[in-house]
Parts: C-alpha cells; structure tokens; sequence
C-alpha cells in the first residue's frame, strides 16, 4: 500500500541521516574522509542505525505527515467547493455524500471544512477493498456497501427508491468504472482557473508526482476515450454540479 511504502521511505530517510551523522563522527576523529572509510565501519554504522529507528517513531512521523497533509487540503480547498456541497444538502434533504479514493485522503478528517458535507469515505487500502483500485467494480462495490449501512431497510437498493450519481474528474477511473457499476456519472472537466491535473494525463502529459509508468498511461488514455460515452453531464466548475445533479435526478 502507500502507506506502507512511506512508512518504508520514512525509515530510510531516518537511517541514512543517523548512518551519515556517524561516519563523518568517526571520519573526523581518525583524520580522514568518510569516503576513506573501510567498508566494515560504514557496514556497523548501518546497522546500528537500524537498530536505533523504532518503529514507533517512524509510525508517529508519518501520522504526524498524514496529519498535516489533510490541514494542507483544507487550505487549499476550491473556493466554491463548500458552497457547492451546502447548496447540495440544501436541495436534496437525506442526500449521501461518500468519498472514493485511491489514496488515503480522507474528509472526514478535515474537521473545518468539508467533515460535516461527508458521510462515508472508501479508499483503495480499507481492509476490504485492497488491492482493487478505480476502475475495479471492488472499490465501488464497497461505497455501495457504506451507503447501504446508512439508509433504512427497504431505501438501500440504488434505482428504486435512490439514485447513485459519481463526481470525478478522471473519464478512465472514475466516469468509466462508476457507470460500468451502475452510476450516474458527472465529469468535473473543470477551467484552467482550478488547476486541475487530470487535464495533463490526457494531452500526454505526467505531473511531476506521478509514478505511472507508460505502458499504464496508455492502458488509462485508451479507457478515457471508451468512457466518453458514459458521460451524463460535464461540468466545468464546481458550482455547477448541484444543477447537473438537479437535470439527472428529474
């Protein structure tokens, strides 16, 4: 999972820094470079460095990571993204909002801001979703399951008494796989104004973050195109999601 390769990434970091402080420790007291340095010293100090990160100190600096990386989200919310989720729950009384995501962000974490809009959150690494991602029918599968916890016995099946539209701004992942499962679908193609990455994997382009490799971009590239058709409404901002769901529920 993520988690466990920054919980990995987190614990290299720490040794090399205690494995560097030690030999130049030991580099300046014998008068010589660390480069100069036998093989079997650098192999102790590696192995004392390893030694010497717990665990527990690792876990409590990711969490400290994830922690800040949600109050991160919610300062640089959309501007429009709350008045958008108001204007929803204002319209549609009884609604759930539920989140699906291949990472590990999750709303409900974000107390200030959008906390009180959500009433579920599924992501990729839940016990009963890993290893399946978006598009896989697993993922959304567990939202479905969410949803149905929350609604009265008899309101929980989707196309009798509710109806299940997916928000996303990914045509492959999101409008592709939700419609395949059922879903109403609603693409965020948004303006440049929002700075919205999705954009750059279908002109051919990788942000700087990404890991995907090349043959995966052009399995998603080709999925986008066929998920064109699945499309039930396109939005270019987010405050005009609340009537694109209007259109689709009447």
């Amino acid at each position: 999972t993520y988690t466990e390769l920054r919980l990995r990434a987190i614990r290299y970091e720490m040794e090399r820094f205690i494995t560097g402080h030690k030999l130049q420790q030991i580099a300046i007291g014998t008068a010589t470079s660390v480069d100069c340095l036998h093989h079997a010293v650098v192999a102790s100090a590696e192995l004392n460095a390893k030694r010497a990160v717990h665990s527990s100190v690792v876990q409590m600096v990711y969490n400290a990571w994830e922690l800040e990386r949600h109050y991160s989200a919610e300062r640089n919310l959309y501007p429009d993204a709350l008045e958008m989720l108001q204007r929803i729950k204002n319209s549609h009384p009884g609604v759930i909002i539920g989140a699906i995501t291949d990472g590990k962000a999750n709303p409900l974490i974000m107390e200030n801001t959008l906390s009180p809009y959500f009433d579920f959150c599924v992501s990729w690494e839940d016990e009963d979703v890993f290893p399946s991602r978006k598009p896989d029918p697993k993922i959304f599968a567990a939202a479905l399951s969410r949803h149905k916890s929350l609604v009265p016995a008899g309101d929980d099946e989707i196309g009798e008494n509710s109806i299940w539209i997916h928000v996303g701004d990914d045509l492959a992942y999101d409008i592709g796989g939700s419609a395949a499962c059922g879903a109403k679908t609603i693409w965020a193609d948004l303006i440049d104004d929002y700075g919205q990455t999705a954009k750059l994997r279908e002109n051919g382009e990788v942000p700087a973050w990404s890991t995907a490799l090349p043959t995966e971009l052009k399995k998603r590239n080709a999925l986008a195109k066929e998920a064109r058709d699945c499309v039930d409404s396109r939005v270019q901002g987010l405050h005009d999601i609340p009537e694109a769901i209007m259109n689709i529920v009447k």
